[in-house]
């Protein structure tokens, strides 16, 4: 899904906020800093989450793509 003139595709947005844009996802955490109080990342600080989501963006892409035949 592509929204007015965007260049690129809600699926490739969100990934390329996920996985190349560091200041977006400390920026998220530092100003979300309570999701880190309690579940999945309990306890972690604010970098170790970017650094988290990242490589967890990097895995959910591909296995995406390889589930998909893309890759």
């Amino acid at each position: 899904m592509r929204y007015g003139d965007e260049r690129l595709d809600e699926f490739e947005r969100l990934f390329d906020l996920w996985i190349d844009d560091t200041d977006y996802l400390f920026h998220f955490f530092r100003d979300n800093r309570s999701l880190l109080l309690t579940g999945y990342y309990c306890g972690i600080i604010v970098e170790q989450a970017a650094r988290a989501i990242r490589k967890e963006s990097i895995l959910f892409r591909r296995s995406l793509l390889t589930e998909m035949n893309i890759v």
